[in-house]
């Protein structure tokens, strides 16, 4: 970071937590961002056109220009900021008319809350300060007899998603709904039995060596490996200089000089999920 760099303050409304960041990385962060995943595939046309083709400097150019703020990106984020620091999920967020994209509004909170872990959430207190969130007085109760229930796991990728997009949120957020018990059906293996989760897998320490054992099977011709922590977790794969990830590519190879292939099956619910953090985009 630059001595003269300028650092901005974000304060999250609901938590009450202040976070900063240097102008320098957040420009960065939003200029990578437009310039891999600025293309009309992934934003909307109104979006494309204010931004047109180009690298990620010229489009973040453009979006400044649009935004009222031509070559000004402190006055940019000292607009923007402030909007993210609201009650998470929020239908939209717009700066001079221009509505801006979740897929760009990812890269803020990856500068401003650059953790990578998992925990557990225990009380309402502490969903309310991890999500961002407000639990209504007469919820409390109702809400910590639910996280008691049905244990809650978050990991910071989806925490930074669910301070930005509703439709995240609402995946993996509790709500007293659950205490409902009508429809509790066993309808899927994966289903929460007295508060503790079923694993549709078990032993994935194991999973090297399924590897290798299954490859040596003369037919069997395509290794498929199923996982949402691609969506959830992205971290996993690219912790450790990307152990895993690396892992995975390197038996991918030694199965292609065999005649076989890989195959990584994984799935997003909704679009917003999206992020330069998945490995699946970002490799």
């Amino acid at each position: 970071m630059p001595q003269d760099d300028v650092m901005l303050k974000i304060v999250f409304e609901n938590s009450g937590e202040t976070r900063q960041a240097a102008l320098s990385d957040l420009v960065a962060a939003l200029t990578g961002c437009l310039d891999h995943f600025g293309v009309k595939p992934l934003v909307d046309e109104s979006f494309a056109a204010v931004i047109q083709n180009g690298d990620g400097r010229t489009k973040m150019a453009r979006l400044l220009d649009a935004c009222g703020c031509p070559e000004d990106p402190e006055g940019f984020f000292s607009r923007l900021l402030p909007l993210l620091g609201r009650a998470p999920g929020v239908d939209r967020i717009e700066i001079n008319g221009v509505v801006l994209p979740h897929l760009m509004l990812m890269a803020v909170p990856e500068v401003v809350l650059p953790a990578q872990r998992c925990f557990a959430v225990q009380t309402v207190e502490q969903l309310e300060k991890e999500a961002n969130i407000r639990v209504a007085p007469s919820d409390r109760g109702d809400m910590q007899q639910v996280i008691d229930t049905y244990p809650v796991r978050l990991s910071m990728h989806t925490i930074r998603q669910m301070r930005v997009s509703r439709n995240v949120a609402y995946q993996y957020l509790p709500f007293i709904q659950e205490l409902d018990a009508a429809g509790h059906t066993n309808t899927w293996i994966g289903q929460f039995h007295k508060g503790l989760p079923d694993q549709m897998y078990q032993n994935r320490g194991n999973m090297a060596c399924a590897i290798d054992s299954l490859m040596e099977i003369d037919h069997v011709h395509t290794l498929r490996l199923a996982t949402r922590a691609i969506a959830y977790y992205p971290h996993m794969f690219l912790a450790d200089d990307e152990g895993l990830l690396n892992y995975l590519k390197r038996k991918n190879l030694t199965l292609q000089e065999r005649g076989k292939r890989m195959g990584v099956a994984t799935h997003f619910i909704h679009p917003d999920e999206i992020s330069s953090q998945n490995p699946a985009l970002s490799r």
